[in-house]
């Protein structure tokens, strides 16, 4: 890369970072979201926790920046979240935002403040979701009932969704489920199970 290109890039970067943190003191800071890189994390006192995170594809360039706009929502077996850095990758819930086909650009030919409005409309398509799962007891019936599954394409009771339901104790609930699964980490989750469900 030469200095030109590595100009091009610092300039670039630098405009997505200020649109970032634009977004994040007129968004996210009056609704108590807390900023840590691209990420911003919401927790509540029933021990959920939400996340938004900007993620730059790998064809973005030094002359244009392409971003999606991730969401989860994350917890654990406790009462409280131990782990404050989790990552959306980490969440029982995932999905991508859908709005202006979920693909945003950001170039010299960027119109910027349409651009932070657009940004801004795809964060309120989130607080559409996040507005349903009140709590920590919501987000596991709606797990639970499949009601979740029906917001996104990846998947939710994958293994560990299973086994961390299985540590907070609903075992009949998802009895069924795991052992209809099969596989070596299913079938040992499912004898585990009943083991529990017996005592």
């Amino acid at each position: 890369m030469n200095y030109l290109q590595g100009r091009g890039l610092r300039m670039i970067q630098n405009i997505f970072k200020r649109m970032i943190d634009e977004i994040y003191i007129d968004y996210f800071k009056p609704n108590g979201w807390k900023k840590q890189g691209s990420n911003y994390r919401l927790f509540d006192d029933s021990g959920l926790g939400k996340i938004i995170n900007f993620q730059k594809s790998k064809w973005s360039n030094v002359t244009t920046i392409e971003f999606y706009i991730n969401y989860g929502v994350y917890m654990e077996a406790g009462d409280c979240i131990v782990n404050k850095s989790f990552k959306e990758y980490e969440c029982q819930f995932r999905n991508r935002t859908k709005f202006f086909n979920g693909t945003y650009l950001l170039n010299d030919n960027t119109n910027y403040e349409k651009l932070k409005s657009e940004v801004i409309k795809a964060l309120k398509e989130t607080d559409t979701l996040f507005d349903k799962i009140a709590n920590k007891q919501v987000f596991i019936s709606m797990i639970l009932s499949g009601t979740l599954q029906k917001e996104t394409g990846t998947p939710i009771m994958h293994y560990y969704t299973c086994k961390l339901l299985s540590d907070m104790g609903y075992y009949e609930e998802i009895y069924e489920y795991v052992k209809a699964c099969g596989g070596q980490y299913f079938d040992s989750l499912a004898e585990e199970i009943k083991i529990k469900m017996k005592n």
